[in-house]
């Protein structure tokens, strides 16, 4: 590992510059992260709402065949 003496110019400009590019990358990179985020949790929020809806189909169709079963049971005729 080398210290900072032992950095010529030419080397300390060329690792300034690599690093400036980094933070400009970054920086230009920054708004479409945000838009690729916003565009994920969207996403999701659209598979939550599926997800809800199938669930609320679910419960209220088994709601629907307990009660059948239910009336079933209570009305059927007790064997002779």
């Amino acid at each position: 590992m080398r210290n900072r003496e032992n950095f010529s110019t030419e080397e300390e400009t060329s690792v300034a510059k690599a690093v400036e590019k980094t933070i400009e990358t970054k920086e230009e990179a920054q708004p479409q992260f945000e838009k690729d985020l916003e565009a994920v949790v969207k996403y999701l929020n659209s598979k939550i709402k599926d997800f809800s809806s199938l669930s609320e189909e679910i419960t209220s169709q088994t709601v629907k065949d307990f009660n059948k079963l239910r009336f079933i049971i209570k009305n059927k005729k007790a064997p002779v």
